[in-house]
């Protein structure tokens, strides 16, 4: 199974005819999906790349066939022609200036040990004890129940309470004297 951007890459590998007619029922695939937020698939992009460098189309043209925004495309080409090492398919994050997670192995560890101890124990009290016995350390409940769920993969599960009327002997009968009447 071959990819599209692996055609835009290394196109003399391929048969072109058979890049045509792939890149063709790509064009008509994403034309038939819109999306209201732009969040471009590698799909796009090959198809955008291949109108470009193989079809040479312009930029505005080229963009508007794969349903990429027209102003993206141009930043897309700018950048390809400025710095020949940009990879158009790399997710664009800002992964340099965001803080390391407080939360670590260790952590992860002491959270799993402390919920095998103490199986009804909340976040809230997961929170205390990880602030009574790590020093400095000061995270929201909510972060650390994100962090419980997505990395110590255990869930917490909401505690249901019912009425004690609900299950007392009178109830009981009542229900049950009910059920056999509008069963007959």
């Amino acid at each position: 199974q071959w990819r599209s951007h692996q055609l835009i890459m290394d196109p003399e590998a391929h048969n072109s005819a058979r890049v045509d007619v792939f890149m063709e029922e790509l064009e008509a695939s994403i034309a038939c999906s819109r999306k209201t937020y732009n969040i471009y698939s590698i799909e796009q992009k090959a198809l955008f790349l291949y109108l470009l460098q193989f079809k040479f189309l312009k930029v505005k043209p080229a963009a508007e066939r794969s349903g990429i925004n027209a102003r993206t495309a141009q930043g897309w080409v700018k950048r390809m022609s400025e710095d020949p090492e940009w990879n158009i398919y790399d997710k664009l994050t800002n992964k340099i200036n965001r803080p390391g997670s407080q939360l670590q192995e260790e952590h992860k560890q002491y959270l799993i040990q402390f919920f095998d101890e103490r199986p009804q124990a909340t976040r809230q009290d997961a929170v205390e004890a990880l602030t009574a016995d790590f020093e400095g350390f000061s995270l929201k409940e909510s972060q650390v129940g994100t962090f419980i769920k997505n990395e110590c993969n255990l869930t917490v599960k909401l505690i249901t309470r019912h009425p004690k009327a609900r299950n007392c002997p009178e109830t009981l009968l009542k229900r049950k004297v009910w059920v056999e009447k509008w069963s007959k």
